[in-house]
């Protein structure tokens, strides 16, 4: 992305993170992350509700099959790689971009009032992040 974009340019990305405390938890107790990688597609999910949670988040209903080859599986938001806030962080400053902000949303599974406390203390054990970095303007190519 560096390479192709402009000096001054903004890149935008939202990613889940593999260090949230309910996969660490999931981890701990033997099982694939809730966020994935999934082996195959989600249908994959050691643990129900994630399955479930899929289900609701994109309309489906119980007897609808889920996707199970790999190109199906792309049309279902499947995560190949999945990172944690840190790593994410590291891998956009080495790269040379300039980090204009960050944000963490989702902490499982407390209610929205203390899961905003959590995400601004704790953004490193979040569900989900988003940053917004830059391309300096006098950026050479790389």
């Amino acid at each position: 992305v560096y390479r192709v974009l402009k000096p001054g340019g903004i890149f935008v990305i939202d990613c889940p993170n593999l260090a949230a405390w309910h996969n660490v938890l999931a981890l701990i107790a033997g099982y694939q992350p809730t966020s994935g990688p999934h082996l195959i597609s989600i249908a994959d999910a050691d643990i129900k509700v994630v399955e479930q949670m899929h289900r609701r988040d994109h309309k489906l209903n119980e007897t609808a099959q889920l996707a199970q080859d790999e190109l199906s599986a792309s049309k279902m938001h499947r995560h190949i790689v999945i990172p944690t806030y840190k790593s994410l962080l590291g891998v956009l400053e080495k790269a040379g971009f300039e980090i204009e902000g960050s944000w963490a949303f989702g902490y499982h599974p407390f209610p929205p009032f203390m899961s905003d406390w959590l995400c601004e203390v704790d953004p490193g054990h979040a569900h989900h992040f988003l940053f917004r970095a830059c391309k300096p303007r006098a950026a050479a190519d790389r």
